[in-house]
């Protein structure tokens, strides 16, 4: 009886490496093909900005996988992409459904709801980000949630912590000098602005943000050198032609004024140019 049973157990242990062996290389090709189609997604979304073939290849990968959280939410950001906010949400939500814990599918979800406009939803799913393991991108993101919403305070608090977790974040350091701004507290955006720039010095952006803060401030000579460099970075910087525009005007170069509010103009600038002083 011993050896029936012996020989029994054998068996099905030789069936079932056997069905292993059979099954694994279809297995391993399975998720070969899901990795191969999230990676046809990605170079889809980030380097040809074909938002269709992108959102085709991460369903694609859904159906290969439809437990994968991930699947979900790149799907998701597909749909950011092409501006669909409600079926960006749709895929969040059932990646949080697979993963309730998914940080990033919380953070997903607070981009598609701030594109929506509705800030207290996104300022919920940034806070769940965070206590899901947040990162310095989910204090940024909240930061700007109550930057649009007016609570200043608030923005500045999780921009600092931001800083705090990534001390190199120059995105936090501008998004904090803005509402610095805000607030009119030029001097302390001057600064952030200034250690953004330390930090990322090829961004145009920031020069010409700083420029706008020293016109406020009457420091005309900085406010034209940081737009001169500003469009020695990028020679499409509206607002730094804008800026350095107005600034000329106030010294009285009439002529510089008005070439670089043209230039403003061919790129695109329909404000008024007393707006640009505000």
């Amino acid at each position: 009886m011993n050896v029936r049973k012996s020989f029994a157990v054998v068996l099905i242990g030789l069936l079932l490496a056997g069905l292993l062996l059979v099954l694994w290389p279809l297995v391993a090709r399975q998720r070969e093909s899901f990795v191969t189609v999230l990676d046809r997604g990605k170079f889809f979304l980030y380097e040809q900005k074909d938002y269709d073939s992108a959102i085709s290849a991460f369903a694609n990968a859904t159906q290969i996988d439809p437990h994968n959280a991930e699947a979900f939410c790149w799907l998701a950001d597909a749909y950011r992409h092409k501006g669909e906010s409600d079926k960006a949400i749709a895929a969040c939500n059932k990646a949080i459904r697979i993963d309730p814990k998914y940080r990033d599918a919380y953070e997903m979800r607070g981009f598609a709801y701030g594109d929506k406009g509705d800030l207290d939803k996104a300022v919920t799913d940034y806070t769940a980000a965070i206590n899901a393991g947040g990162r310095a991108t989910c204090y940024y993101f909240r930061g700007s949630a109550y930057d649009r919403k007016g609570e200043l305070d608030k923005a500045i608090a999780d921009y600092t912590e931001a800083i705090r977790i990534r001390p190199e974040y120059a995105t936090a350091y501008s998004g904090r000098a803005l509402t610095y701004q805000k607030k009119g507290e030029l001097d302390e955006a001057i600064a952030d602005y200034t250690e953004a720039i330390r930090i990322r010095p090829e961004y145009a952006k920031t020069y010409s943000e700083r420029a706008f803060i020293y016109q406020k401030k009457g420091e005309l000579g900085k406010a034209i050198a940081d737009c001169t460099d500003a469009i020695r970075i990028d020679p499409k910087d509206v607002l730094a032609y804008a800026v350095r525009g107005l600034v000329y005007k106030r010294k009285g170069d009439s002529s510089k004024a008005e070439e670089d509010f043209a230039q403003a103009k061919r790129l695109g600038y329909k404000g008024k140019w007393r707006e640009v002083s505000k």
